[in-house]
């Protein structure tokens, strides 16, 4: 949570958020390198919104919790436009504007019309105010200044669209993780509803072992090596987090047979056979990724899978091997995708890279 402010000092928010910017784009010796979004910026670095358009002591007073992503993108809840907008002069009065944060949500409020009038020479110099890579500057500057003559005004204006550092690309992909993690919160709510105290207690040390096993992944198996990573990283997460929102759903509508006699057991064979080609691997070419972080990585999961062996059985009896069959099958696959084996059945999403 971010420290708050007493409401003696909010009306020195007010007052200072616009002097409050991080280093405006052209200020700096490498950045006058672009000279023409350089010019573009300085053309609009004294455009203000109306008055009415800040948030007044009060309702910032009132805005003890500050998020004006959240607030933006419906992370948690339905959108709050002006919510969004008394947030992002906040986050800029205290100099937080990383990325779609602070100028970055004002920018696309501006720009968008959202509970505004419509201000492109002020979502501009906020494009400048919240920087990034050159190209994502003059990408952005170069968008809004076309939604002048009329341009591309047929889709919202997102901070995300003219991405291309691996940094601001993280910091999208989390966006679109903290989105999909309250849409299955919400899933998972509806799912357990009816659930006896015994089946939760199960179902929440399914989701200690998935954080655990999701973190081990993003950091054993996941080459972190590029500015790419962090993107890389939340993909990993996200595809073991659709795998448990989708096995309990399957479990839930019934759509599994239970596990043949012999069932799990060979599929256990097939993961043991896969794990010695993965040992026998060297990983001189894996970037970060080494045969101890793949082994942390294994150890998580097995606690993954017996948990949900254990919360299946309780939940649906009789059902714990189907649900382990289900992960060690999946595991093996991921395993054989990891060195690139020939065996490995490839997603939709890695043959499209």
């Amino acid at each position: 949570m971010r420290p708050w402010l007493p409401l003696a000092l909010v009306s020195l928010l007010l007052c200072t958020a616009a002097a409050a910017e991080p280093e405006y784009w052209g200020d700096s010796d490498f950045q006058k390198e672009y000279p023409e979004s350089v010019a573009d910026c300085a053309k609009y670095r004294k455009v203000e919104p109306p008055a009415a358009d800040r948030p007044t002591a009060a309702q910032l007073a009132a805005l003890k919790i500050c998020d004006s992503s959240d607030a933006y993108y419906e992370i948690s809840g339905p959108g709050d436009a002006v919510k969004a907008r008394h947030c992002a002069f906040a986050e800029m009065a205290r100099n937080e504007n990383d990325g779609p944060a602070g100028a970055g949500v004002l920018m696309m409020l501006y720009a968008n019309g959202r509970g505004v009038k419509p201000n492109l020479p002020y979502a501009i110099r906020m494009a400048c105010t919240v920087g990034g890579a050159p190209f994502e500057v003059s990408g952005r500057i170069a968008a809004l200044e076309g939604r002048m003559k009329g341009e591309g005004t047929d889709t919202a204006f997102d901070y995300c669209d003219d991405v291309t550092s691996g940094y601001a690309a993280g910091l999208c992909a989390s966006i679109g993780a903290r989105v999909q993690d309250h849409q299955r919160a919400l899933r998972f709510a509806e799912l357990g509803h009816g659930w006896t105290p015994v089946q939760k207690a199960a179902w929440d040390r399914v989701m200690a072992a998935e954080t655990a096993y999701a973190d081990a992944m993003a950091e054993g198996e996941v080459d972190l090596s590029g500015t790419m990573r962090g993107v890389f990283a939340l993909e990993a997460e996200g595809e073991i987090k659709v795998s448990t929102l989708g096995l309990l759903e399957a479990l839930d509508t019934k759509a599994f047979d239970k596990a043949v006699p012999g069932q799990l057991q060979k599929s256990d064979a097939a993961l043991n056979a896969a794990w010695k080609k993965v040992t026998a691997n060297s990983f001189e070419d894996f970037g970060t990724v080494t045969k101890d972080g793949v082994r942390g990585t294994q150890r998580a999961w097995i606690k993954y899978r017996d948990a949900w062996s254990a919360f299946a059985n309780l939940k649906w009896p009789g059902m714990g091997d189907t649900a382990a069959d289900y992960l060690t099958r999946e595991r093996t696959n991921a395993l054989l995708c990891l060195i690139g084996d020939d065996a490995c059945i490839a997603t939709d999403e890695d043959e499209s890279q």
